[in-house]
């Protein structure tokens, strides 16, 4: 063999359902949007949903299979993540595989005294910098709810931590519709632009 023959990489895939039961799954699934429907509870949403079409009968929508179908053509199949220094963290598409820590933990094993106790911020920091140092762990999260600030800036609260102690992409939520242009504004302020890769964006790379 040559010296500078690579071997090739394989990696074994395991389909656990047949091509005509998934097919089965997505006709199942459009009849239930179409018939039953989705309870969404967001004016602004619903607002959204009756102009693209869909029907609305108080918080229930109903979604036509034409328009999943036509929505599901303009859905981009790859999504670019990157990091706060603008480095691609991670590829969304095909069988990508990338993990990150999970979210939302309301109480965690304190480390030296093994008894469960509720998050605080110190908790929030050393998660964070974990997180940054795991070299297989492609984003981080934000993993823990702290409890020692008030309940209204929580959600926040956690994403500035993250924001602060590591540079990967940031898997994240809130708790209140008012909190997003707040958390927002932060992704905002560490990319420098809402055009820098990062921010989430249709059919652009996402940064939470």
């Amino acid at each position: 063999m040559k010296k500078d023959t690579m071997l090739e990489t394989r990696r074994p895939k395991l389909d656990m359902l047949s091509k005509s039961f998934i097919d089965q799954i997505v006709s199942e699934s459009l009849d239930v949007l179409g018939k039953t429907g989705v309870l969404i509870e967001n004016d602004e949403a619903l607002r959204l949903l009756a102009d693209a079409g869909c029907e609305c009968q108080g918080q229930t929508v109903s979604f036509k299979q034409n328009l999943v179908e036509e929505s599901l053509k303009t859905t981009p199949h790859s999504i670019k993540v990157f990091d706060r220094s603008s480095d691609l963290a991670m590829t969304l598409e095909g069988d990508a595989i990338h993990f990150d820590p999970g979210s939302g933990a309301l109480t965690i094993l304190d480390p030296v005294t093994l008894e469960e106790r509720k998050p605080v911020t110190k908790d929030l920091i050393r998660f964070a910098i974990l997180m940054d140092a795991l070299p297989h762990i492609a984003a981080q999260s934000t993993e823990m709810i702290s409890t020692d600030v008030p309940e209204a800036m929580q959600d926040r609260y956690r994403l500035y931590i993250g924001l602060q102690f590591s540079k990967k992409p940031v898997v994240t939520g809130t708790f209140a519709v008012e909190s997003f242009e707040i958390m927002k504004d932060m992704l905002v302020a560490v990319r420098g632009s809402e055009r820098a890769p990062g921010i989430g964006r249709a059919g652009k790379s996402r940064e939470s």
